[in-house]
């Protein structure tokens, strides 16, 4: 269900000619990003790509290698998968792994809602 879902960016704006956001972009927009996440309180965090799963999860290991678990990340979990854009890219393989990926997410948050 669409409406029990938030979106949001790790930049704020996006940078010009669509380009990869710098990291001094990032760091801008972080406490942005964090007051979302503290003004939601999810008790899911699904992120799209290299960049909010790496900021989130502070680490620089890819996405590929990221995907495919679960993480604590404060009181809440992490669920990192492909950014749309790639999944696309990538074809069905890569489409199959981040629907899996979605599954899991959906999962944990059955959990949360059966208690």
């Amino acid at each position: 269900d669409r409406s029990a879902c938030y979106i949001t960016n790790v930049v704020k704006c996006r940078p010009p000619e669509n380009r990869d956001p710098r990291s001094d972009e990032i760091a801008a927009c972080r406490p942005y990003l964090g007051g979302q996440i503290r003004a939601i309180d999810p008790a899911v965090v699904v992120t799209l790509g290299n960049f909010s799963s790496r900021l989130l999860l502070e680490t620089d290991t890819g996405i590929t290698k990221l995907r495919g678990r679960s993480y604590p990340f404060g009181d809440r979990q992490l669920v990192p998968t492909f950014h749309p854009a790639a999944a696309l890219r990538g074809g069905a393989e890569v489409m199959a792994r981040m629907r899996s990926d979605l599954v899991r997410a959906k999962k944990l948050m059955e959990r949360v809602w059966a208690h």
